[in-house]
């Protein structure tokens, strides 16, 4: 869980995972990412809330947890809420349509860094979000990302 404020965060993923402590003023979306086992790869968006009267990006998110090296655990997720603060931009891809974008009740994401040619200026990190069934990304610049643990580790069949 994380505690504490923006100058002094704690991240415990359990007993898979060691303890990661922030004592700066911010932690970008790929900088939380760097502390998770596998990053953002193949974290399963099941909600995106955009607010642009608060400025923030909500994810319920299914963050892959598994250990490649362990067949018991290799496919372990944990559900959690990613809160994207002080958002500057969120431009969403056009769906490729040879892609099955209608198919699945949830979006395959990994979190990468920005394109240069499309992302704009502005305050915090461009980064982008890889979306496998859009063959496309979302793209967002922003300050700050938080992440709260929602339920426990769970290991998919």
């Amino acid at each position: 869980m994380w505690a504490g404020s923006l100058r002094s965060l704690t991240l415990s993923l359990g007993p898979l995972m060691p303890v990661v402590r922030r004592t700066d003023n911010l932690m970008t979306l790929l900088e939380l990412a760097s502390t998770l086992p596998n990053g953002l790869h193949d974290a399963e968006v099941s909600e995106l809330t955009v607010s642009y009267a608060n400025r923030t990006i909500r994810l319920t998110v299914n963050v892959w947890v598994g250990d490649m090296t362990n067949a018991a655990s290799r496919e372990s997720y944990r559900q959690a809420v990613i809160t994207i603060h002080d958002f500057v931009y969120c431009v969403l891809d056009r769906p490729d349509a040879n892609y099955p974008y209608e198919s699945g009740r949830v979006l395959t994401i990994d979190a990468v860094e920005s394109d240069e040619s499309v992302s704009l200026s502005g305050n915090g990190e461009a980064f982008r979000l890889w979306v496998s069934e859009w063959n496309g990304f979302i793209h967002i610049r922003a300050l700050e990302a938080t992440l709260r643990w929602t339920g426990p580790i769970v290991v998919n069949e």
